[in-house]
């Protein structure tokens, strides 16, 4: 065929392209190919219409069959520099360009692509060179200005990327740039709008949607992230990160279920995807399915770098195993952390506490100094109550707990006006409205309330388990909301509401507390009350509710909270609560006629220090056995081993297992003394055994924590029992064994009177709290600031 004809129906192929009828032009072109394997021009525009429609791994093989035809024409070389590009092929795409304008030194457009090469080489200066170059040559040119200022926002440039997208105003890039430059800026609200322009200059860029989508997120507005990810997903359900960017929305809104369901098909999507992975940890660890996160989180590790694992996946991976009470794993991955990261943010912390944990006291000293340097220097968050186990020194745990309510509490919102109603509005806040300890003590308390002078209403973050405590509990308010799938926002904002005059924590720095609800200014009075044995180290909190041997006045500077001392003990207790019959000696496995110290405390609280005392009255005590709480198998073990380490035989230590409350106090009776520890003593723990005449021996400590304990005896009327240092209480506990009489003579004592010890006088208790609530809401009417006053 005669190159006419080829002329006539490249023109066809031509007029078809333009006029949008692409198929038709592409079987045009092809045709050509077939008459003339070695027409240029049909090569070049059948390239270029692949670009036109996408297709960019087929253009790049045209396109390099026309270079190959030609290797120094220009359309050529512009369109197969472009097909690399669009391929992600950088390099090869930047070579040729070079050729491309070394052939046309004028063409504006070629120096773009090139910067666009260089850009996705990470030659961010290379390619700020050539977008000048272009630009030198078109200084109109929206799209350049737009990467130009892309590339200056990646040189940490901002305010100069802004400027270069204000010369392109309506270029979608530059309006994308614009709201990424306004985010970098923390300029939020302009950036949420800006990025609302981008996505309506490209709506199908659904990148945009999550970019705004996340930060909406950061800046609190969750449900409207979410409803960006769902708009991404509309235009492309198989975009697995919008359906991880919900599930983390919808975490942050507390609806656990449906951000499970968007983790799950997450993953689904993308298998082998560690991030999937450890996003679905994350969400059935909210739901308490804690062995399943586990598998999840061992799924991420095996799928990310093996030389450098997800710390993150590791430390969470590791606080599970201990919930789980799988510590022997959880130290072997808390080891690995350290190693890779001497001081990670949050597992040294954790390590320290698992090993109080498995009372494994074999590098304590080091472990001790270490932790101390850490919080003194705020170099990792350690959490309160691991410090409280390790340290008698209020002023540290004030420093930790400080360090820690920064991390959790980075911020404060202002609190709603105080207002005069006709009955003072309180709120309880906690995750224990069930079967658990902190009910038990205070459900008695609530059900006293004066109704005539007090709107009483709980807000629940923990589970309904469906027990008699828990049924006990919600006819006890006024008001009971169950929150487990309220935000922080949400119940901020029921509270405000409902006007609620003071609010108090029942958890602080506890499994299950919810800080940012006051953070967030959920009251006009904040209080922290019977969760925490310390202070919460945040202005969040105006007082703390505490006892004159808890907390005197003068150890108001190692408080943020002003105290209020209550009278008598700080700590409730319910005065109906059952006393069921004891078991035999021999059912608990006691023998009948041994001397029985026993110490029901959690094994973190056990000290070396303390243990060597036990060990000396169980020396000096024949016969005498100490009965502890199983708490767990690598515990066991190891206080075994220090037992006959100081010369004592193992099976001179008893263990209990854990039973159900009522059984646990059933045979509380069984033993003969019990001995408090130090520096964090019993508090629960101790009230139970009060409750069923078993003396305590406690030793008064310098922080509240380790004064509970005296505070619980003196307002049983046992001051005899607390002992000022370490020596007294080892020598009164071996007193008590070497005098039977005395001890029977107390343990009458206290069987008899507790009905009118003030410990057990529940209504003595409300009222002194509810007394403590009018005096804050007094001071709060008149303007004045919290102030520290006993009632």
């Amino acid at each position: 065929m005669s190159g006419a004809p080829i002329q006539l129906l490249f023109q066809q192929a031509m007029a078809l392209h333009r006029g949008g009828r692409l198929e038709e032009a592409e079987r045009a072109y092809r045709q050509i190919g077939k008459v003339d394997p070695r027409d240029y021009p049909s090569r070049c525009m059948l390239a270029r219409l692949y670009l036109d429609q996408g297709r960019n791994g087929e253009a790049e093989k045209v396109a390099d069959a026309a270079v190959k035809l030609d290797g120094r024409a220009i359309p050529g070389l512009s369109t197969y520099g472009l097909a690399l590009l669009r391929g992600g092929k950088f390099r090869p795409a930047a070579a040729i360009l070079e050729r491309a304008i070394a052939a046309d030194p004028r063409d504006w457009s070629l120096r773009s692509n090139l910067g666009d090469a260089l850009f996705g080489l990470g030659q961010t200066p290379q390619a700020m060179a050539a977008y000048d170059a272009a630009l030198a040559l078109e200084p109109l040119a929206a799209e350049v200005w737009s990467r130009r200022a892309a590339a200056l926002l990646a040189l940490g440039k901002p305010e100069e990327a802004l400027a270069d997208c204000a010369r392109a105003p309506r270029d979608p890039q530059a309006l994308a740039v614009r709201a990424e430059a306004l985010t970098v800026l923390e300029r939020t609200d302009e950036a949420i709008a800006a990025f609302g322009e981008a996505i309506a200059a490209a709506p199908a860029d659904t990148s945009l949607l999550l970019d705004r989508a996340r930060l909406l997120l950061e800046a609190g507005r969750a449900e409207t992230a979410i409803a960006d990810c769902t708009a991404a997903l509309q235009r492309d359900p198989n975009r697995f990160e919008a359906l991880r960017l919900r599930s983390t929305a919808l975490a942050r809104l507390r609806h656990a279920e449906a951000a499970l369901a968007d983790s799950l098909a997450a993953a689904a999507l993308a298998p082998r995807d560690p991030e999937s992975h450890f996003l679905r940890a994350l969400r059935l660890e909210d739901l308490g399915r804690l062995a399943e996160a586990t598998v999840a989180y061992d799924q991420a590790l095996a799928l990310g770098d093996r030389k450098r694992p997800d710390l993150r996946a590791l430390n969470n991976r590791s606080a599970a195993l201990i919930e789980l009470g799988r510590y022997g794993e959880a130290l072997e991955g808390l080891k690995r952390i350290l190693a890779i990261e001497p001081h990670h943010a949050f597992a040294f912390g954790a390590y320290a506490h698992a090993l109080r944990l498995t009372c494994d006291w074999t590098d304590l000293e080091r472990v001790e100094a270490d932790l101390r340097d850490v919080i003194e220097g705020d170099r990792a968050d350690v959490a309160p109550g691991t410090v409280v186990a390790y340290f008698d020194d209020p002023a540290l745990q004030l420093t930790a707990a400080r360090n820690h309510a920064r991390r959790v509490m980075p911020s404060l919102s202002a609190r709603p006006p105080v207002k005069a109603h006709e009955r003072l509005r309180i709120a309880y806040l906690s995750a224990d409205f069930h079967s658990h300890a902190t009910l038990r003590l205070a459900i008695e308390l609530f059900e006293r309330h004066d109704r005539s002078r007090f709107e009483i209403t709980a807000v629940s973050f923990g589970p309904d388990d469906g027990s008699a405590m828990r049924a006990r509990a919600v006819a006890a308010f006024e008001h009971f909301h169950d929150a487990r799938t309220m935000s922080d926002e949400a119940v901020v904002a029921l509270l405000r509401e409902r006007e609620i005059d003071i609010a108090v924590d029942l958890k602080g720095f506890t499994a299950g507390s919810r800080e940012g609800v006051f953070a967030r200014g959920a009251a006009p009075v904040q209080v922290s009350y019977l969760g925490f044995p310390g202070a919460l180290g945040s202005q969040a909190f105006d007082y703390i509710l505490a006892d004159a041997t808890t907390a005197p006045l003068a150890m108001q500077p190692v408080f943020t909270e002003a105290i209020v001392q209550l009278p008598g003990s700080y700590q409730p207790n319910d005065s109906s609560r059952p006393r069921p019959p004891a078991p035999t000696r021999a059912e608990a496995g006691l023998a009948d006629g041994a001397f029985v110290f026993c110490c029901f405390n959690n094994s973190y609280k056990i000290t070396p220090q303390l243990f060597d005392i036990w060990m000396r009255l169980l020396a000096a005590t024949p016969g005498a056995v100490l009965w502890l709480l199983e708490d767990n198998a690598p515990a066991v073990a190891n206080l075994r081993q220090a037992a006959a380490a100081r010369g004592v035989d193992p099976a001179r230590l008893i263990f209990a297992p854990r039973v159900s409350p009522e059984d646990h106090l059933a045979r509380q009776p069984l033993a003969d003394l019990f001995l408090d520890t130090l520096p964090y003593g019993a508090h629960t723990t101790a009230s139970d055994a009060l409750w069923m005449g078993l003396p305590v021996v406690t030793c008064l400590g310098q922080a509240f924590a380790g004064r509970v304990g005296a505070s619980l005896c003196r307002a049983a009327g046992l001051e005899d029992l607390v002992t000022a240092d370490l020596a007294a209480y080892e020598a009164l506990a071996l007193s008590l064994a070497a005098d039977p009489q005395r001890l029977t003579a107390i343990r009458a004592g206290l069987v008899a009177e507790r009905v009118s010890l003030p410990l057990f006088d529940a209504d003595a208790h409300r009222r002194g709290v509810e007394a403590a609530f009018e005096a804050m809401q007094a001071r709060a009417l008149t303007g004045e600031p919290p102030v520290a006053f006993a009632v």
